[in-house]
């Protein structure tokens, strides 16, 4: 099988936001914790995850929120996992997400997450 990385940096339109909080991400159909943002957009974020995602697959995702904004404490979106590969630490994955379905409720939150909790 020929599997060849693809660089998905030169396609984003939106800078790469690295939190100065965690957010837990949560498979809404499963139940399951995914894993933690490592890094987000408007457009898509970085998971670190204990368990390898299938590229290629959607998911339903949800984001906890670190407070409540008005009256929300999770962003829903639905996402597509480009990538998946192990970190250094056994056990541990990065993924990779484009956010392909996500209410105007739900970028609101994301533009929010980002205002408040970008790191310096």
């Amino acid at each position: 099988m020929n599997m060849t990385a693809v660089d998905y940096s030169n396609q984003r339109r939106h800078r790469r936001v690295y939190l100065s909080t965690d957010v837990a991400v949560f498979d809404v159909i499963s139940g399951e914790r995914m894993g933690e943002v490592v890094n987000i957009t408007v457009e898509g974020l970085m998971l670190v995850t204990e368990r390898a995602m299938e590229t290629g697959s959607i998911y339903q995702l949800a984001l906890a929120l670190p407070e409540s904004v008005d009256e929300h404490q999770v962003i829903n979106v639905g996402a597509e996992c480009l990538w998946s590969s192990p970190t250094s630490v056994a056990g541990h994955n990065w993924a990779g997400f484009q956010i392909i379905d996500a209410s105007s409720v739900a970028e609101t939150l994301i533009q929010h997450l980002i205002a408040t909790y970008a790191s310096a």
